[in-house]
């Protein structure tokens, strides 16, 4: 296949062709992004007047994930200041300096979802733009995409991408259609084009460092589709990671001299990659959330996981020997052989220091940027007179709270959250603006279902079953009692359920308050069932402001009792009528 380069400085510019869909084979067309590097470190010359022939090469490999938009730093307890964009950027550039055209710096996906900085709009009108702009600073090669960052639609992350120069790679998502051939192609019988991205990004890029050819290879976790909204993923289809790096490999291996796969998969799937696929020189992982000293190797291969929320930055150096470099051994189909590797994690400090390595425009924008979340801050919304905490498997406090506001303004018969989003606890004392924010970032509408009592009775099953296997966050529920045991064998059994004091009427219709992402995106997870969608009401409403309503009228209170209760498998069933 023929290659069309392209010349970038450290991956800085995307332009038309940078945004262009890269791949291979039977899953894209190729475009190859070329940066400028460094050469490879010298050996003695074997002659006199001969060239110096390279004995080694090192690489340095800087990279984060899952930052969920922690844009500043932590004070710790002795008044340490950690994390934060402006330390991560402090520390990229120091290590360029040392080592010129010999770094590459990625970063694992999942910018959004967290501090009220996150929440906040660009001019334009696109969540999460502020952010990502002034995270764009450290100057990364590369990002993965994170299921978070389709936390607002799909709309907002086209917007979002448009804006954004950092190229995001995702080489396991793709087109549902093939793309239709050219018109002369079509004309003359040609077969349709292969699928491609379902969005503007890049599968893999080739960069050139320390004189390498160095294949960074993008991947999100193969359970998307269970963790964001299906509306989100329309006209995309799921490939599984392990299925769509096989196919690019050979490709891959033949037009590069190092291939990195750049993933938001998490450890498990990482770690099955390095098992099942061929090739892999290192992987650079997030979701997981995982901190790793030192690196987990399978197969060979090192998984590096670096932590979350901008906290650290994890340093891997690859040391290459070229090809017939004594010792070597079999060279490789691409001549290059990984010798070794060291890996540390450098924690990231915001000092004095750091802040002179930076741009001053940068140090504006940051004070920029706090003041918008100060004004966030400074707005109190209401007051609990409790600390409202969650959990995940469990009833809890917020959950119940939640589901009750819910309930109260849809007028429904009980209400229902997904555990798993509520993303921070509230109270005791004032709650702002910006907790409000980070606690229910998402901004879901309120969806109420007409259920039958039979129906209901099997969400309530599919409830407990999720809270005694632990498979999923429960929903959180309110309106609602349940009573279930879980037998010696392992099976898990409705014994009571009551609505309004009342049982279950199998032949009566609920009103049941819930979001669009648990009604519409996730409703066999959440419920065990899809329900009709003629019976599916959307309100001109969010979540978050029907917690506000509540908050505001000092009705966002803890359920007095549990609604979830696991009792013993003697006990005498009793549901519904």
């Amino acid at each position: 296949m023929r290659v069309r380069s392209q010349t970038r400085q450290r991956g800085r510019s995307r332009g038309p062709a940078a945004a262009a869909l890269l791949g291979c084979g039977s899953l894209l067309a190729l475009v190859m992004l070329v940066a400028c590097g460094g050469a490879p470190a010298a050996g003695p010359a074997t002659e006199p007047g001969a060239p110096a022939r390279p004995t080694s090469v090192v690489l340095t490999v800087l990279h984060t994930g899952d930052w969920h938009g922690h844009a500043f730093p932590d004070a710790g307890p002795d008044g340490t200041l950690r994390g934060g964009v402006i330390a991560a950027a402090a520390a990229v550039a120091r290590v360029r300096a040392e080592r010129p055209g010999a770094v590459l710096v990625l970063d694992a996906g999942d910018l959004l979802s967290g501090p009220p900085v996150v929440g906040l709009s660009d001019a334009g009108g696109v969540r999460g733009a502020p952010f990502v702009r002034f995270w764009e600073a450290i100057q990364y090669d590369a990002f993965a995409l994170g299921n978070h960052e389709f936390d607002h639609g799909r709309t907002n992350l086209l917007a979002l991408l448009a804006q954004i120069e950092t190229p995001a790679l995702c080489a396991n998502l793709l087109a549902t259609a093939p793309q239709p051939p050219p018109a002369q192609a079509a004309a003359a019988g040609a077969a349709p084009a292969p699928p491609a991205p379902a969005l503007p990004v890049a599968p893999y890029l080739v960069l050139e460092r320390a004189g390498l050819r160095v294949a960074v290879i993008g991947l999100i976790t193969s359970e998307l589709e269970g963790l964001v909204d299906r509306e989100a993923l329309a006209g995309m289809r799921l490939v599984p990671a392990a299925e769509a790096l096989r196919r690019l490999m050979p490709e891959l291996e033949r037009i590069s001299d190092l291939q990195l796969v750049l993933t938001h998969c998490g450890i498990e799937e990482d770690t099955e990659l390095a098992r099942s696929v061929p090739g892999i020189d290192a992987i650079l992982g997030g979701h997981s959330h995982l901190r790793l000293e030192q690196p987990r190797v399978v197969a060979g291969v090192p998984i590096c996981h670096a932590g979350a929320h901008g906290r650290e930055l994890g340093r891997l150096e690859l040391t290459l020997e070229p090809p017939g470099a004594p010792g070597a051994g079999e060279a490789t189909g691409r001549g290059w052989r990984v010798r070794g590797f060291a890996y540390r994690l450098l924690p990231l400090v915001r000092t004095a220091e750091a802040e002179r390595r930076v741009p001053g425009a940068l140090l504006v924008a940051e004070r920029e940027l706090r003041e918008q979340v100060a004004g966030l801050e400074r707005e109190v919304v209401g007051a609990l007179e409790q600390r409202l905490g969650r959990e995940h498997h469990a009833d809890s406090a917020l959950g119940g709270a939640v589901a009750e506001a819910l309930r109260a303004a849809a007028a429904a018969d009980l209400g229902a959250i997904n555990s798993g989003g509520l993303r921070a606890d509230l109270g005791p004392g004032p709650v702002t603006r910006a907790q409000l924010i980070t606690a229910l970032p998402f901004g879901n509408p309120v969806v109420v279902l007409e259920l039958r009592g039979s129906e209901l009775l099997e969400v309530l099953a599919h409830n407990a079953r999720a809270a005694a296997t632990r498979s999923h966050g429960i929903l959180q529920t309110a309106g609602v009692v349940c009573r279930y045991a879980v037998e010696p064998e392992g099976s898990v059994r409705l014994l009571a359920a009551e609505v309004g004091g009342r049982p279950v009427d199998p032949e009566r219709t609920y009103r049941l308050a819930t979001n669009s992402y648990v009604a519409f995106s996730q409703a066999r997870k959440y419920l065990g069932l899809e329900p009709a969608r003629e019976r599916a009401h959307e309100l001109r409403l969010t979540v978050r402001e029907a917690v506000e309503q509540a908050l505001v009228a000092g009705r966002l209170l803890p359920p007095a009792a549990p609604r979830l209760v696991r009792a013993q498998p003697a006990e005498p069933a009793g549901v519904g009528r």
